[in-house]
């Protein structure tokens, strides 16, 4: 997630507070945290692991802490992307030691057992997957050449369509939903070209990406992110210097704030979700070529990250999602 930072000014809603209104007129407001925060289920899926290759154990977990293997993906990935959609674990694209991008999606009602969906109209790796209005986006990341994307698809829950382009590539960005509209920010244009700051919103009245009034408080690529719905947190990611990160970037409607170095340790590739009123940090990488990692971290979204468990193995870009118990 790299790339050139872009700074919108003026009111700090402006176009997105129009939008988050028209979205949610039209959406109610669903978005991709659809669903009870309360007493849900862990799953961690793919991710490269300590030799370079990736896997396609499915780790879980009933409190965030302890996890297990549970079950296993169709095939091994990492960098694809998850989220919560229709009740059901959706695993979109991805890549493994062989190939760069796959357009393969899979679903899971449990984590153990997986169905095949229709594919990508693009293959993907390191893009952004949210759950929004009763659709399903993927949007950016990088095709099987490798070269970086601003392209997206989408779907209802049958095959999917190509939609309306970013107006910037995007590979390895974040993207998450502020009152249920669909924003992608960070990443990069050219793969290992610097990290951005930008960040673009989604009107799906008229399927048309427009630039936010406000970027990132700073360039973040290779970041974890945590969906709050009215608010995000970008987590760790290389900056655009490439120095691996500890702070947490706050970014929502009325702006977007650097919250300090929340994390214990420098992170990028992790993984991250928001469950009940924490935020969770599983695995990553503490350096561009570094050893795998391991760790679990817990926030309360309110201060910094403790340790509260491990994985039973070290994993890099993989998925995390949640399921009601």
């Amino acid at each position: 997630m790299v790339g050139g930072g872009l700074t919108r000014s003026g009111s700090p809603l402006g176009a997105l507070g129009f939008l988050l209104v028209a979205f949610a007129v039209v959406s109610c407001g669903q978005g991709i945290l659809d669903h009870e925060p309360e007493g849900e289920i862990f799953f961690l899926m793919g991710g490269m692991i300590s030799d370079g290759t990736a896997t396609n154990q499915v780790l879980r977990s009933l409190d965030g802490e302890t996890w297990e293997a549970w079950g296993e993906l169709p095939f091994s990935r990492f960098c694809g992307r998850a989220a919560r959609f229709q009740g059901r674990i959706w695993y979109a694209g991805g890549r493994d030691a062989v190939q760069n991008a796959y357009d393969t999606v899979w679903s899971s009602a449990d984590g153990k057992t997986w169905r095949t969906e229709g594919s990508l109209t693009t293959a993907r790796a390191g893009h952004a997957l949210i759950a929004a209005g009763g659709v399903l986006y993927a949007a950016g990341g990088h095709d099987a050449a490798p070269s970086p994307l601003a392209s997206m698809d989408l779907t209802t829950g049958g095959a999917w369509s190509p939609s309306a382009s970013a107006a910037t590539n995007r590979v390895f960005g974040v993207g998450f939903t502020l009152s249920g509209v669909p924003v992608i920010a960070g990443g990069e244009s050219i793969l290992g070209g610097g990290a951005m700051a930008s960040a673009e919103i989604f009107n799906s009245v008229w399927s048309t990406w427009s630039a936010a009034d406000q970027a990132l408080a700073a360039a973040r690529t290779h970041a974890a992110w945590a969906d709050f719905g009215e608010s995000a947190w970008v987590i760790g990611g290389l900056d655009g210097s490439d120095v691996v990160r500890r702070s947490v970037i706050e970014y929502k409607s009325g702006g977007s704030t650097d919250l300090g170095n929340l994390l214990p340790i420098a992170l990028k590739d992790a993984a991250a979700i928001v469950s009940g009123s924490a935020v969770w940090v599983a695995g990553g990488l503490v350096s561009i070529a570094s050893s795998v990692r391991q760790e679990v971290y817990r926030s309360t979204g309110s201060g910094s990250f403790k340790k509260v468990g491990e994985l039973p193995s070290a994993r890099a870009c993989a998925a995390l999602a949640t399921l009601p118990n």
